[in-house]
């Protein structure tokens, strides 16, 4: 749902509709379509499987994996490619929003292998990581803001990979030690 929702707007426009702003709604773009997406998940349990399996044979995505407590015949058996989790970020968007996170080595990591990351206000330690529009986005915790960053970088790959690549190697290499 959420990812839909992300993709499509669809919070955005639902609010429009129910205050009646229905020429409004009409302006905003449908958002990014899913089919031939490549979308990275970090788990593949229960949820993750589900997932796997909406966005492979609902969206037409293709989906990659990172779990290492998983075989790599269960991860293909549940719709997806088993990868490592450098290889995750390397190919798919990060979207890191905790909650009150203690330093944030996902964030490091994304950084490390060149990608932007969209987190929230109050995950802790990632919102103090993100530089807001410059290598990533710190938005409020709601989906219609996570909505319009990860809109924003899916319509501009540009802009996605200027981001990506904003947080300078020795600035890097600092966030390690």
């Amino acid at each position: 749902g959420l990812i839909n929702a992300a993709a499509r707007q669809i919070v955005a426009g639902c609010a429009m509709v129910k205050a009646g702003r229905w020429s409004e709604r009409a302006t905003i773009p449908l958002g990014v379509d899913l089919h031939g997406a490549t979308v990275g998940l970090v788990g593949i349990g229960a949820i993750g499987k589900t997932v796997a399996r909406i966005l492979a044979q609902g969206y037409r995505a293709k989906v990659i994996a990172y779990d290492p407590y998983v075989d790599a015949g269960v991860v293909t058996a549940n719709h997806a490619e088993k990868v490592s989790f450098d290889d995750l970020l390397a190919r798919s968007a990060v979207i890191f929003p905790p909650f009150t996170e203690d330093y944030g080595f996902v964030t490091v990591e994304a950084y490390m292998c060149g990608k932007p990351v969209i987190t929230c206000t109050d995950s802790g330690g990632p919102a103090e990581l993100v530089r807001d529009g410059q290598n990533g986005f710190v938005t409020p915790p709601e989906p219609r803001a996570l909505a319009r960053a990860f809109a924003a970088l899916m319509d501009s790959p540009v802009d996605a990979e200027r981001m990506g690549t904003a947080t300078a190697p020795a600035e890097r290499a600092a966030l390690l030690s």
